[in-house]
């Protein structure tokens, strides 16, 4: 049985808490933190023009509805229009409250805004309050109360009379009104396929009297309630428990057992062993969550079939829930507590604390990046030690510091003390660094603490019986390429090339700041709700790259081509520094007082700067998220010969893009363009209308990734650089094309060489598809299937559950590939490695102290722009210090 840190234990059972406490109390918030207009004629003043001590009368409330009236799942998207009239200060914000109609269950969703802004509506209008996905119980709910208040103070609250069924003003009977929505249902939405049956303890055990010492298994009965069969790993199937009495400890466990199929319609038991330890601390282990097919360290099985459960109460009723992977439930379960046990205490308990009786680091002199090997010898511990934290601070600086946490901690027989590995980055200082703090716990969290006092290490909660002091112990880092730069970058000004801009393009901005080290990324986060419904749009803007000029710096930006067009408003902007340790700094846009915010004050914008953004997209583009839009409706009303691109369904997201056969049908007699591109837009599938010739029955789903550029064999001749595609599709026999983005970093290395896609076979084997592809002029490679992927090899079984969408897809794995010239990116000496020599090579180089020549400054040239310089060092030095992965 695993058992992690004391301290992560403690923030896992604050979270737990927390969800169920929201659970149990019901309070489920959405902010309405903008009011929307939505009648003509609605008049916004400020407190300016508006004395609030003038105000005595209340805002009414006159309407609330739902948006949109349709299934909902406990993690559906709402919201609320609420009909209001305000003829004072202007309204402030409203809470709409529903309850759920179970007697047994005290369940309460509160819809609110109260959020003061500085301008109010005045007169007539409508108010969006708009939820996230959020955890609801399901059942009916029915609306119970209604309040709006002012921002002079004023406040109106409205009651449901249950016999008319009107929400009636709690001051004023007369002022009433028939709520257009006054209940809705939370629907219990379509489960992957997997449900659990029953569950009961194996063995004659008592799980609420289970001695230390012991062992037992809980058993779960699943369920396949499909007429299909499932796989079902027991590595991704696991349980966890909290116990706030064993010290807050925090146990999961992993089912028994190998990989088998669930036949449709059948059942079968797993089972997950406990252990209960010789020393375990006595207490009750209440249970966490249960994950079904779902979870594992490297993030495997994240396209099994999968359920998870967890306990949900409100203090009167309890259940076990069950939810799919988008967080909404698809099975609840009455429980009472029957996978929780309890540990009672053994005579042999352990309650020691290990004692440090020698502490030392080695090697003395180091270089950044680097490790340190930190040895503890200890006494008097029964179990062993499983943590081992601390703090070295730097006898020369008062900023400089390494904090360790490690719970690798391993036992040398040979030494006969515990070791850990510390590591050192990029960012440390040169300078000796001593041994300030240590803490040590052993496997049932008997801990003991050391601080150093006068050279030595003391216990930090000592008495009279203190443990002995023990001698503290340092390092010496003698080389290191970090500077001493700690502050982050300050914004003076930043300015806008242009406000208007069509998707795709480049976007440039001219940006003042403050900073020793210079400035290596931007970024700026902008936000629209544009079509007026309460629901946002937001897109990110990464400097593609940067330029310091006379009178600043020249960011350049890459804007999504298919970023939805409309006007934009800034949100923030991160700044981040040319040090090693990329200091950064966030600045929030205040459009009201029109300057940037930050915890250290404010900056104030020059009045003839904007930042609103325009956004235009190609003519006869629309762009639909299959999220929200109803996507026959987006067909059908777009233009012949038009192109419509469908987002936010990927590869790895349970979200589907629910193609039927009257959308393609649509799109076959007007002959729209459909692209379906990835997260990333490293790639697309495009089906083209005029292409369309039978359209098979059932509703379909397709999707795409390219994963990053790998540089190692692709397990095509020769080829050593390439790019991994996932293509799922429940359709086989759609025509499509696939479009792959080639970076300039993969153009670059194969320079002439052929480019090539292969498929992966079931075997693991690959075989060419396609030889000697063109790019084109936008550096991408299209790929034809005119017949779709039928015949392209036998694909991996995917299981698809959604709401729209149930039944078996297929995916397809494909390689883009090629061969690199000979010399290796950062290889600077031809080593076969890329490590610190190559970088202080780099570094003499930018730093004119040695000239590279030849194949050496091709190597260093990282960027790939035909000069060496201190970009290329600053993305060398983040690979050797481990900071990127990629170069």
């Amino acid at each position: 049985m695993d058992r992690i840190k004391k301290g992560i234990a403690i923030l896992l059972l604050g979270t737990l808490l927390t969800d169920l406490s929201a659970a149990g109390t019901g309070i489920s918030s959405v902010k309405a933190e903008d009011l929307v207009e939505e009648n003509e004629g609605n008049e916004k003043v400020t407190s300016d023009q508006q004395s609030l001590t003038e105000d005595t009368s209340a805002p009414k409330i006159t309407g609330v509805r739902l948006v949109p009236e349709e299934a909902i799942y406990s993690g559906t998207q709402l919201m609320l229009k609420v009909d209001y009239e305000e003829n004072g200060s202007g309204l402030a914000g409203i809470t709409v409250s529903y309850n759920l109609s179970d007697p047994s269950m005290s369940v309460t969703e509160s819809y609110y805004g109260l959020k003061y802004a500085e301008d109010g509506y005045i007169g007539q209008g409508t108010a969006s309050l708009t939820s996230s996905p959020s955890y609801r119980f399901p059942g009916k709910y029915m609306i119970s109360e209604v309040r709006a208040e002012d921002k002079a103070g004023n406040s109106t609250s409205y009651y449901m009379d249950t016999a008319s069924g009107d929400l009636v003003n709690i001051s004023d009977e007369t002022d009433r009104f028939l709520p257009e929505t006054s209940s809705y249902d939370v629907v219990l939405a379509e489960s992957d396929g997997i449900k659990i049956k029953d569950f009961h303890t194996e063995g004659n055990v008592d799980k609420d009297n289970v001695t230390a010492g012991t062992s037992f298994r809980f058993a779960i009965t699943l369920q396949n309630d499909t007429d299909t069969n499932i796989p079902i790993d027991p590595a991704l199937c696991h349980i966890s428990w909290f116990s706030s009495e064993a010290g807050y400890s925090y146990t999961h466990v992993t089912a028994q057992g190998e990989k088998f199929e669930l036949a449709a319609g059948d059942e079968k038991d797993i089972y997950f062993p406990i252990e209960i330890g010789e020393y375990e601390m006595s207490g009750k282990r209440s249970l966490e969550q249960i994950w079904i097919n779902c979870w594992s360290e490297g993030g495997d099985g994240i396209n099994l079939p999968a359920v998870t459960y967890s306990e949900w109460g409100d203090g009167v009723s309890t259940a076990l829930v069950g939810c799919n992977m988008d967080n909404n439930v698809v099975d609840v379960w009455p429980y009472q507590e029957e996978l929780s046990y309890t540990v009672t205490a053994s005579e042999s308990q352990d309650v020691t604390a290990p004692i440090i009786t020698k502490i030392s680091a080695e090697p003395w002199k180091v270089t950044a990046p680097g490790h340190v090997t930190l040895q503890v010898w200890t006494e008097g511990e029964e179990t062993e030690i499983e943590y081992i934290g601390g703090m070295f601070r730097d006898k020369g600086r008062e900023q400089g510091g390494l904090m360790f946490d490690e719970d690798d901690v391993t036992y040398s027989s040979e030494s006969h003390c515990y070791t850990v590995e510390i590591e050192i980055d990029n960012t440390m200082l040169s300078g000796v660094y001593e041994l300030q703090y240590i803490n040590i716990a052993d496997e049932n969290w008997n801990q003991r603490s050391y601080v150093l006092r006068d050279g030595y290490l003391e216990e930090e909660f000592s008495g009279a019986d203190a443990c002995p002091k023990v001698e503290t112990c340092s390092f010496d880092i003698t080389e290191s390429l970090a500077d001493e730069d700690f502050t982050p970058p300050e914004i003076v000004q930043m300015e806008l090339e242009r406000n208007k801009i069509k998707a795709g393009d480049d976007l440039q901005c001219k940006l003042q700041i403050n900073d020793t080290s210079g400035l290596s990324k931007v970024s700026l986060m902008y936000y629209a709700d544009t079509d007026m419904n309460g629901l946002y749009e937001f897109f990110k803007l990464d400097s593609e790259n940067i330029i310091l000029g006379e009178s600043g710096y020249i960011c350049t930006f890459e804007l999504d081509p298919y970023c939805v067009p409309g006007g934009y408003e800034l949100q923030n902007i991160n700044l981040y520094d040319g040090s090693v340790r990329a200091n950064g700094s966030v600045y929030s846009y205040d459009r009201d007082r029109h300057c940037f915010t930050s915890g250290s004050g404010e900056v104030a914008i020059s009045d003839d700067i904007s930042y609103h953004l325009s956004v235009t997209q190609e003519e006869n583009t629309s762009i639909v998220n299959v999220q929200f839009a109803d996507l026959e409706r987006a067909v059908t009303s777009a233009q012949n010969g038009g192109t419509v691109v469908l987002t936010g369904a990927y590869i790895g997201a349970s979200t589907g893009n629910a193609i039927t056969p009257d959308f393609l049908k649509t799109v076959k007699e007007k002959e729209i363009t459909v692209i379906i591109p990835d997260q990333d837009r490293n790639s697309e599938i495009v089906i083209e209308g005029a292409g369309l010739s039978v359209i098979s029955k059932g509703t379909k789903q397709l999707k795409i990734n390219r994963g990053d550029l790998t540089e190692e064999p692709a397990g095509v001749g020769e080829d050593d650089i390439y790019y991994p595609v996932e293509v799922y599709t429940t359709d086989t026999t759609v025509p499509l094309v696939m479009r792959i983005k080639l970076d300039n970093e993969f153009l670059e290395q194969c320079s002439d060489n052929p480019i090539r896609i292969s498929k992966v076979n079931a075997d693991g084997n690959i075989s060419i598809i396609q030889d000697n592809l063109t790019v084109t002029e936008e550096g991408y490679l299209e790929i034809g299937f005119p017949d779709g992927l039928q015949g392209t090899g036998v694909a991996t079984q995917v299981l698809d559950a959604g709401p729209a969408v149930r039944g078996i897809g297929q995916e397809f794995s494909f390689v883009v590939s090629s061969s690199a010239d000979k010399v290796t990116k950062g290889d600077i000496n031809g080593d076969g490695q890329v490590n610190l020599v190559d970088l202080m090579q780099c570094l003499n180089h930018v730093g004119r102290k040695a000239e590279l020549t030849g194949d050496a400054l091709l190597a260093a040239d990282i960027d790939q722009n035909g000069s060496v310089n201190l970009v290329d060092l600053m993305r060398l030095l983040n690979y050797v210090g481990r900071k990127s992965t990629t170069l």
